[in-house]
């Protein structure tokens, strides 16, 4: 629930909060329904046979969240390290960062 309430999203999922008691409680927090970026990680079904597969199967995973979120590259609300290193992620030269 608290994904879909914070999670920036093209669709509008206010219908699912209206009879809610956040949605009651005014404008302070409603200022923040669907206005971040938010990374969701379910490692539900990673196995692999290796440690080495496993950690492959993750950082897959990652990326592809960081894929959801790519506009903020093109956003200006990342510092140049902070784009720096979200690219780094991207294509797979991170391994500090993770």
């Amino acid at each position: 629930m608290l994904r879909y309430f914070f999670e920036k999203a093209d669709e509008d999922r206010s219908h699912l909060f209206e009879d809610l008691a956040i949605w009651q409680a005014g404008d302070a927090y409603r200022a923040h329904f669907q206005r971040y970026p938010i990374i969701h990680v379910n490692f539900k079904g990673t196995k692999g046979e290796s440690w080495e597969r496993c950690w492959a199967v993750i950082r897959e995973k990652i990326v592809d969240l960081y894929n959801e979120h790519r506009y903020l590259l093109a956003s200006g609300g990342l510092s140049e390290v902070g784009a720096r290193r979200y690219r780094e992620i991207l294509d797979l030269t991170a391994d500090q960062a993770l």
